[in-house]
């Protein structure tokens, strides 16, 4: 074609008019009315394509950067297109058609797929499944390390311990006299209110499934809270005064202590604001002194403390 033809409607372009030049060919005036410019090189395309991660382009930039795939959708098996939102958790992917869709969701880590029910907390999905603390869990190798370590600490605890086993709104219950202020579907909504395994009379009890990373940091400070209300005789930790107020803290700087050391990062940093009721003055006071005295320093403060503070429980 001759470089005077346009390259849409392939006619002549007069000599005297004027008309646009770009990727080696030439666009008459009237075509360049009837055309959207490629947003990337600006050439007049008379149908541009949608590519999703640059806009409205030309062909010629469509050839030059075709449209790629970010994967397949794990539940549904369609690829995935460049640009397209997409939940990419567990190591796979899921199309924002799929999220959007799904009836239920994992109660541990919103998934939105799951492969089993378990009683008391509901939907699990096909990852966290294998991997839940659960009751026909063996505890023993799993809490081996918190004996010694509560020990260190100043509580002799018994590793493992025996659990029961409760749905997540009994045991939610038990540590808050007025319900959340937002519904509580899931695992993460559930600890900005309340601990997943809760000592209470003389028991822990736990929810029926939970993540280990979530299950032993927790564990460690209930064990801790147990050897307490058995130490000074007391049902539970939940009551006011300055006692039950550092003995909080203390079960709290625990678990926190327990996940740091663990490298549960995720853990660790949660718990430095949840669940509410337990982070305070008292618990930040241990957590600087720790950090600032050191294990030695902040165990000395802590059994100290505890030991003059119930001198005036109620007997």
């Amino acid at each position: 074609m001759p470089e005077s033809s346009c390259y849409h409607c392939h006619q002549p372009i007069p000599a005297a008019q004027s008309f646009f030049e770009g990727r080696g060919h030439k666009v008459c005036l009237n075509c360049f009315r009837q055309c959207q410019a490629c947003v990337q090189c600006g050439f007049p395309e008379k149908r541009l394509h949608h590519h999703p991660a640059l806009g409205k382009v030309c062909h010629f930039c469509l050839e030059e950067r075709p449209v790629v795939d970010q994967g397949v959708c794990h539940l549904c098996s369609r690829k995935i297109k460049e640009g397209e939102r997409l939940y990419a958790e567990q190591g796979v992917k899921v199309c924002i058609d799929c999220f959007n869709q799904a009836r239920q969701r994992c109660f541990t880590c919103r998934f939105p797929a799951i492969k089993q029910r378990i009683a008391g907390i509901g939907g699990v999905c096909e990852f966290c499944a294998p991997r839940l603390v659960t009751a026909s869990t063996q505890l023993a190798q799993l809490l081996a390390p918190l004996g010694p370590f509560l020990a260190a600490h100043g509580h002799r605890v018994q590793i493992p311990p025996s659990l029961v086993r409760l749905d997540w709104r009994i045991i939610l219950g038990m540590q808050r006299e007025e319900p959340p202020h937002f519904p509580v579907e899931f695992f993460d909504e559930y600890i900005h209110w309340a601990y997943p395994v809760y000592h209470l009379g003389g028991k822990l009890y736990a929810l029926p499934a939970m993540a280990p990373e979530w299950f032993v940091p927790i564990v460690a400070g209930q064990l801790a809270a147990q050897e307490l209300c058995h130490r000074f005789g007391l049902s539970q930790l939940g009551e006011r005064g300055p006692f039950y107020s550092f003995a909080r803290a203390w079960v709290h700087y625990l678990s926190h202590s327990t996940a740091e050391r663990l490298g549960y990062a995720e853990v660790a940093r949660k718990l430095l604001r949840w669940p509410e009721a337990s982070v305070g003055p008292d618990f930040e006071e241990l957590r600087h002194l720790g950090q600032s005295k050191g294990p030695k320093g902040v165990i000395q403060k802590a059994q100290r403390d505890l030991t003059s503070l119930a001198k005036a429980l109620p007997k």
